[in-house]
């Protein structure tokens, strides 16, 4: 049998009759995981070199590489769909050949995830300290210091000093 399962905000979008597709602007959701933490998808008859040959490589983790090979770029990750595009067969970003207004997106995180909450939180800010790092570790340094943990370098960033962080986590929801 043939079937099709619908979640309840979809069902409800076509309820409404809301149109699914042709939106403009797109938007290019853009995967953030923590370092060796990607999510590799594969088939069970696939061969394990096969599979650990390209698990490495994300969008996040291409981002970092073209930093590191062009260090005069200063775009933040939420905004390079706007000016790049992600290559899926050669795994690494190109420069749009053509406008768009297409948009970057981070799906939201919850601040019980720990890390990865903080590490987003690096990536989604905009300031030119934080836009153009090579490597996940690159977000532990700050202003001359190193630090254990992504929180860690936000606190010393100043970025939690005050409730500007709850307000956006709350307007995101």
């Amino acid at each position: 049998q043939d079937c099709k399962s619908f979640g309840a905000s979809e069902a409800m979008w076509h309820l409404i009759e809301f149109p699914m597709s042709t939106r403009y602007p797109s938007v290019k959701r853009l995967p953030i995981h923590l370092e060796k933490e990607q999510q590799v998808l594969f088939g069970e008859d696939q061969p394990i070199e096969e599979v650990l040959a390209r698990s490495g490589v994300t969008e996040l983790t291409a981002f970092f590489q073209y930093n590191a090979n062009h260090p005069e770029v200063s775009t933040p990750y939420i905004h390079f769909p706007e000016y790049f595009i992600f290559d899926e067969k050669e795994k690494k970003w190109q420069i749009r050949k053509r406008g768009t207004n297409t948009l970057g997106r981070i799906y939201s995180i919850h601040p019980s995830k720990g890390e990865i909450f903080y590490l987003s939180m690096h990536l989604i800010d905009k300031t030119i300290l934080q836009c153009c790092k090579k490597s996940f570790t690159e977000y532990t340094f700050a202003h001359g210091f190193s630090y254990d943990s992504y929180k860690d370098t936000c606190h010393g960033l100043g970025m939690l000093k005050d409730d500007e962080l709850w307000n956006l986590v709350m307007e995101d929801i």
